[in-house]
């Protein structure tokens, strides 16, 4: 009877007979330094009774961990809403070897499951438009490669954006709204005071969630309402780089010669100003840039002629 007893309560329990796997990770990739939502996915997470006037399943996965050498970092928090999906959050601390992390839990493992990469640049790669006047509002498209401005799971998006604003000085110009297109693009809309200072101002968005700032370091620039007529009606200023042996050389080309300066500034990854020219504009201006004192990879140029503004990415080989 007893022998009888012990085989009905191991028969109450449904897909007891199934091993857990873990198959996939989503995302397989992390910064140092970042907080980092995943999506496993395998079998056999859960436990179902089925026997009884009330059937119910529970969870007996243990807590996953991203485990590397004898470096182990258990999930902060997990929740397992199937037997083949679990939704789980990593802190991934910034002294986090960098390379592949297995994904342990329990017994149950996936090798390589992870990539953690040394924490990455805080900068915006690009925004759309670069300019505005005083008085008007404007919408910004921001591209940034590192930033994670949405984290995604199975049933869940977090958008991560606290503030976007402008910034010059110790003057701030908050966008009125944004709106969050993926992790790495969003929107912001602005609306430019017509007392604002005219010039290039930074733009910086504020990540909520174990993520820095991200920064165009003068990346925006605001001209005076009182020229704004006269800006749109002019014709596009257009830069391109050349590489050449022990350098490159920059050409200009303004349509309508202009009486101020060109203004040349090139910066570097962290938006640090590294070099800096002041031309005089003859239509077409060309610039050689030595390569001599200039730090392998990219760095931005950035072109101010005629109240416009462009950046142009230079990679230095």
């Amino acid at each position: 009877m007893k022998v009888l007893s012990a085989f009905l309560s191991v028969a109450a329990f449904s897909g007891a007979c199934f091993a857990q796997t873990i198959s996939s990770v989503s995302p397989s990739a992390a910064d140092a330094g970042q907080v980092l939502p995943v999506t496993i996915t395998g079998g056999g997470f859960t436990q179902c009774v089925t026997s009884g006037k009330y059937p119910y399943c529970y969870t007996i996965l243990q807590t996953p961990s991203l485990v590397s050498g004898a470096s182990s970092l258990p999930a902060v928090s997990f929740n397992v809403p199937t037997a083949t999906i679990t939704n789980a959050t990593f802190n991934i601390p910034d002294s986090a070897a960098t390379g592949f992390w297995n994904l342990i839990a329990g017994s149950v493992q996936l090798t390589n499951a992870v990539l953690i990469s040394a924490a990455s640049d805080s900068l915006i790669d690009s925004i759309s438009p670069i300019g505005s006047n005083a008085g008007l509002r404007v919408a910004i498209t921001i591209y940034a490669t590192h930033a994670h401005f949405r984290y995604v799971q199975t049933d869940s998006a977090i958008n991560n954006i606290g503030i976007i604003e402008l910034l010059r000085g110790t003057a701030s110009i908050q966008a009125d709204s944004f709106s969050i297109t993926s992790s790495t693009v969003c929107k912001a809309y602005f609306t430019l005071p017509i007392s604002a200072s005219v010039g290039l101002w930074d733009l910086l968005v504020t990540q909520t969630i174990g993520r820095p700032s991200v920064i165009l370091a003068k990346g925006f620039s605001i001209a005076s309402t009182a020229v704004h007529s006269t800006i749109q009606s002019r014709p596009a200023l257009s830069v391109k780089t050349t590489p050449i042996i022990g350098g490159f050389v920059v050409e200009i080309v303004m349509p309508n010669p202009e009486p101020e300066a060109i203004q040349v500034r090139l910066y570097n990854v962290k938006g640090s100003l590294i070099r800096s020219w002041n031309l005089a504009d003859r239509g077409t201006t060309r610039l050689r840039v030595e390569r001599a004192g200039l730090a392998r990879g990219l760095l931005m140029l950035q072109v101010n002629a005629g109240g416009r503004a462009i950046r142009v990415p230079v990679v230095v080989e």
